[in-house]
């Protein structure tokens, strides 16, 4: 049903091929597995499986892609594929929950509609998707793409910010896709998520080459080895915030401290406010009420200087065309002197598994959130917020952030970490806290 035959497809600009000598027949429809680490080409393969590469994003394609003996053209993969990347959010054609989804309910049926309208339930239609969390958009962008009814889909770590609930209602509707007669190409750095799917086929990619292997299931145990002293850093009493034209109080009389060299994890299903919390306590939006004090000081000036925030989603932090130039824009945003700057450049060199000078849009999602991160952390602040540190990263981008998590502490220097996973900061955060409906549990 579809057969492709690739000597090699590399990017515009660049010079080393992402992809070389793939071959694939793949005969029916049901679920194929892509794994391999970040940066290998897992991406790069799909896009190209489903007519995104070439007719999309643009690159020295040599081969071909066969659908029922037909080469894929610009002309048919509208109707023939559909791509949930990585990114939710740009999977989105309405701007409301409303515009995105009442069409497809009324042109489309999927077997999971009774599912998809269980969840929506769940969301004010007149929602804007932007102010929904990562978690959220990622479900709905699930949601949404079973509903267009395609032949061929690409889910891009679809499962990467959904909480246990989530994540069972997604893995449903792709299963369902599939069980369909669906072609269903599942990228995953951590194919240990789903060992619950019947997997028909799995290809591992390493260095842009393809071997038909199953994943080896393992978890990695962390520990930073940090016990935190009595000295309170940061202070938040009475925390309470809601957009002024909605009625839901997204954080509900929040108070709690952090204290210095102190690793604090904050866990909570998708939506229940912990982007919004480190949004607040970064400065980048104002509370309706309650405070915050870092140092003993309320100054606003001296919190934006002291906290520093990564982004769950990479995308929003990164500016720059090179590398280089993102890490240099920070540290002179916060008046780092010349030559510490170099300093601190040959420091990422030796950290960052790629080179300074590559354009930071050409990275995997994993390399961003690793450069994001990276780009944080070396600004030294008294107190990193990282939001889902550990989305899209492989097992030696994950062990490059918690080395970097201990150099911060052992400079007295805190941390807090936001997740939907407990499991995913075991032995790393000396005290965690339960966010549930904007309230601490």
């Amino acid at each position: 049903m579809l057969k492709a035959e690739i000597d090699y497809f590399t990017y515009l600009g660049k010079d080393k091929p992402t992809l070389k000598n793939i071959g694939i027949n793949l005969s029916g429809g049901g679920l194929y597995l892509l794994w391999g680490d970040n940066g290998e080409g897992k991406s790069t393969l799909a896009y190209i499986l489903s007519g995104v590469i070439p007719f999309l994003l643009k690159g020295e394609l040599k081969g071909k892609v066969l659908y029922e003996g037909e080469r894929l053209g610009k002309d048919i993969i509208g109707n023939l594929s559909l791509v949930v990347f990585q990114n939710p959010y740009i999977f989105f054609q309405g701007q409301t929950i409303k515009e995105e989804f009442q069409p497809l309910l009324d042109a489309n049926h999927c077997n999971s509609k009774a599912i998809i309208n269980q969840l929506l339930g769940d969301f004010d239609k007149e929602q804007y998707i932007e102010h929904l969390s990562g978690g959220q958009q990622q479900i709905l962008s699930i949601c949404s793409a079973a509903l267009h009814n395609k032949f061929i889909y690409v889910f891009d770590e679809p499962f990467e910010f959904l909480d246990d609930y989530h994540k069972g209602l997604a893995i449903t509707i792709i299963k369902t896709l599939a069980d369909s007669g669906k072609i269903i190409f599942l990228i995953q750095r951590k194919p240990e998520e789903i060992q619950d799917l019947s997997i028909k086929r799995s290809f591992k990619i390493n260095d842009g080459n393809i071997k038909e292997e199953l994943p080896k299931y393992s978890e990695k145990e962390y520990n930073l080895g940090y016990i935190s002293n009595d000295n309170i850093i940061l202070k938040i009493q009475g925390l309470n915030f809601g957009y002024r034209n909605r009625k839901q109080v997204l954080i509900n009389g929040i108070s709690f401290d952090v204290n210095e060299k102190e690793c604090l994890g904050i866990i909570g299903p998708n939506g229940s406010g912990k982007s919004t919390l480190f949004l607040i306590i970064a400065q980048l939006l104002k509370q309706n009420s309650g405070t915050i004090e870092l140092n003993g000081k309320l100054n606003k000036e001296e919190l934006r200087r002291g906290i520093k925030y990564s982004f769950q989603n990479p995308d929003y932090q990164i500016f720059k065309s090179s590398v280089k130039e993102e890490i240099v824009f920070g540290l002179e945003k916060n008046f780092i002197d010349a030559k510490s700057i170099q300093s601190k450049l040959d420091l990422v060199s030796t950290l960052l598994p790629f080179d300074l000078e590559e354009s930071p849009f050409d990275l995997s999602f994993g390399q961003k959130k690793l450069l994001t991160i990276i780009s944080t952390l070396i600004l030294d602040p008294k107190l990193a917020l990282i939001d889902e540190p550990f989305a899209g990263l492989d097992d030696v981008a994950k062990s490059i952030i918690i080395e970097q998590f201990k150099i911060h502490l052992s400079k007295n220097n805190s941390i807090i970490i936001s997740t939907h996973s407990g499991n995913e900061i075991k032995g790393i955060c000396t005290r965690i806290l339960t966010l549930k409906n904007g309230k601490l549990e």
